[in-house]
């Protein structure tokens, strides 16, 4: 198990881990710190249901509650052909009056079932995640949006889970 000093202080370096259900951080450091560590399951929500699609997906709005960071979980469980998926996250500029993407992740290209991980949080670099990870905090309002590059159908689902 190794460790990273952050502010001060040693963290025991986390990694990704599901019960097949849902994603979780686990430390085996007897007394480490978890940054990231799950909290109730009220904080985990379905932001889109599973279904076969072939277009662009803009999930519903996303208020953090002032939670720094998130875990978004596609899991695919049927695709026809090679779909790409690219997932990217935006946040409410009021001043505009637009959404503006603060981040695009690399796209996925599922050939199966699969599960993908996308984490956003302040220390996600000592986080080993299987997908992709941005050190970022989370702003007060978002959505999750997944790009789909071409017209092959894919069925997934979206969820999320908020991060302290």
């Amino acid at each position: 198990m190794s460790s990273t000093r952050v502010a001060g202080r040693y963290h025991a370096t986390p990694t990704l881990h599901s019960d097949g259900e849902y994603p979780y951080l686990k430390c085996d450091e007897e007394g480490g710190v978890i940054p990231g560590k799950f909290l109730e399951a009220d904080v985990q929500q379905q932001l889109l249901a599973s279904g076969a699609r072939t277009t662009t997906q803009t999930m519903e709005i996303i208020n953090s509650h002032q939670f720094p960071g998130a875990i978004f979980t596609v899991k695919v469980t049927a695709v026809t052909d090679t779909p790409i998926l690219t997932p990217s996250l935006q946040y409410y500029d009021t001043g505009s009056a637009t959404w503006i993407t603060f981040h695009s992740f690399a796209a996925v290209e599922p050939v199966g079932a699969a599960t993908y991980f996308f984490v956003v949080h302040p220390l996600a670099s000592l986080i080993t995640v299987d997908t992709e990870s941005l050190t970022f905090v989370l702003p007060r309002n978002l959505r999750f949006i997944l790009t789909v590059t071409d017209a092959d159908s894919c069925t997934y689902s979206v969820g999320m889970s908020f991060l302290q």
